[in-house]
């Protein structure tokens, strides 16, 4: 006896999902990247491959407001690595506190390495092999609760500043 798929499979189409009504929800935090400049120390032109520093950013409700929220990491020239088949420094947060990132670049097979660490904890790890793109994604995750950052309000409830 034959099998018959249409025990199993409804012709009827299924109804669309309700479309949501505009401005009805607080819009979706926007996803915030940065590409930061390439490091440039004059004598040592082989650093170019890591950045002068790294940026990472949130959009945060905070005291009723809406503000972003970044951290600046800056370059600590006394862990500079490098060996011939990478280069590597930490960059530590400008305002202080336990946070800091390692920066691997893989000279064999040309690559980046990021890690992000708060209070000894790895927050996030990232791997690319373009230094925009790398970037791009390695940025992207933001801010961690307890990182030390700077707010710049933008708006108080629903209204800007």
């Amino acid at each position: 006896m034959p099998f018959n798929l249409s025990k199993l499979f409804s012709s009827r189409q299924p109804e669309p999902a309700p479309r949501p009504v505009p401005n009805t929800f607080p819009p979706s935090p926007p996803l915030i990247s940065y590409v930061p400049q390439r490091l440039e120390i004059e004598g040592m032109p082989h650093l170019n491959v890591l950045p002068s520093n790294v940026l990472f950013g949130s959009d945060a409700a905070y005291q009723g407001g809406r503000a972003f929220a970044s951290a600046l990491y800056s370059f600590d020239l006394n862990t500079l690595d490098v060996t011939p088949d990478k280069i590597s420094m930490v960059y530590r947060n400008d305002l202080g506190g336990d946070s800091w990132l390692r920066i691997d670049y893989d000279r064999a097979k040309p690559g980046y390495y990021g890690e992000k660490f708060l209070n000894g904890v790895s927050l996030v790890a990232s791997v690319g092999s373009e230094f925009d793109k790398f970037f791009t994604i390695f940025t992207r995750t933001g801010l961690t609760r307890g990182e030390p950052c700077e707010f710049e309000f933008y708006s108080t409830g629903d209204q800007p500043l």
